[in-house]
């Protein structure tokens, strides 16, 4: 059985919000699943241990480090050689989504995947293509599409 684990928010920012969205989003996909027996939803299986600040601005280092032992496994037995299905909302530079896997990984998950809602990408990574080709555009035969003969990427 795979453990459904959302990410947590910090218990302050919970009974601010008074919810996580995460939890409700992983809440509301098992109901949709044709198979939901091969899922177990562990909302108490990570808990975030200290507030941490605004990860906006911050770069890849720092954003690690503003995460550090912010997580922790409040039962490890609960996942111990089980293959984890973690849930968050949206999903930016990875950073979260990296150390919650992270530590369930040495506590003794066998194997993390990440699931979210949404994926931002930075701006100045998009590349947008144009609706109609110039006429003098030429299939090359090569079947690779034009993003590919452009070298047109998107990351995050």
């Amino acid at each position: 059985m795979i453990a459904v684990v959302p990410v947590p928010l910090h218990r302050r920012k919970q009974a601010q919000r008074g919810f996580n969205q995460a939890e409700m989003i992983a809440r509301a996909a098992l109901k949709a699943l044709a198979r939901p027996k091969r899922f177990e939803l562990c909302p108490a299986v990570l808990r975030r241990c200290r507030e941490t600040g605004s990860q906006i601005g911050l770069t890849n280092h720092q954003r690690r480090e503003n995460l550090r032992g912010t997580f922790k496994v409040s039962d490890p037995t609960r996942i111990l050689k089980r293959d984890i299905l973690l849930i968050d909302d949206v999903l930016t530079t990875g950073t979260t989504a990296s150390e919650c896997a992270r530590v369930l990984l040495r506590a003794g998950a066998a194997r993390v995947w990440v699931a979210t809602v949404a994926r931002t990408l930075k701006i100045s990574s998009v590349a947008a293509m144009p609706d109609v080709l110039p006429e003098n555009w030429e299939d090359d035969g090569s079947g690779e599409g034009s993003e590919a003969r452009l070298g047109v990427t998107a990351s995050g």
